[in-house]
């Protein structure tokens, strides 16, 4: 592997990850040991989505939508 190589987390949507770690009782995600720590911007940008569309609610919390 390329010592320079950008880290998948990111590349990708965070979307998929917000809901996984909010469906795993995950309080904090900015605190969250990830292995590669995504861009606070890119997390907050999912955490406002998920918001948006009601798989959160406004304490970042998982609704029933986004189960």
């Amino acid at each position: 592997m390329a010592a320079n190589k950008t880290p998948d987390i990111d590349c990708s949507s965070l979307d998929h990850l917000v809901l996984r770690l909010k469906t795993l009782k995950v309080k904090d995600l900015w605190m969250f040991p990830y292995l590669s720590k995504p861009k606070v911007d890119s997390l907050n940008s999912s955490v406002e989505s998920m918001q948006l569309i009601g798989c959160l609610d406004d304490n970042n919390e998982i609704t029933q939508i986004g189960r």
